[in-house]
């Protein structure tokens, strides 16, 4: 990859059922040059702490962040179990974007988003703090 696009920045899928994270990620982070951090499969937790709030799903946002190093996150709304649109609201929401920028969150991935999309995060973007400038990191 690094040879034929020498600017790409690679991100490495977390697997938020996983109950040692540090363990499983640390490895993958030790060996490989990784900029980010990243959710799949949609279903994260906007308003809350984890990632994800099914059963056996502890994995925290701040938790991934740390383990990452400095790296960012980047949150996956995702496209819904089987395919099923999730509209994602929860990720347009001013006090959960707060929290969540503050545990590393960097960035946000949506299939699907709302007709007005473009016009709400252009709005909200101007009022939540910035994040760390994943771009440049000893990391990448």
């Amino acid at each position: 990859v690094r040879e034929a696009l020498p600017r790409a920045r690679l991100s490495l899928d977390v697997s938020p059922w996983l109950p040692d994270q540090e363990g499983w990620l640390s490895p993958f982070l030790d060996a490989c040059p990784i900029a980010f951090l990243h959710t799949s499969g949609g279903r994260t937790a906007a308003h809350s702490t984890r990632v994800r709030l099914d059963p056996h799903n502890f994995a925290t946002w701040r938790g991934l962040s740390r383990i990452a190093g400095g790296r960012g996150v980047i949150a996956d709304t995702g496209y819904g179990v089987g395919g099923a649109h999730e509209p994602g609201t929860d990720w347009l929401n001013e006090t959960n974007l707060r929290a969540r920028v503050a545990d590393g969150v960097v960035a946000l991935s949506h299939a699907s988003p709302p007709a007005d999309w473009a016009e709400r995060v252009r709005r909200l973007r101007v009022r939540l703090p910035r994040t760390v400038d994943c771009l440049e990191t000893s990391h990448s």
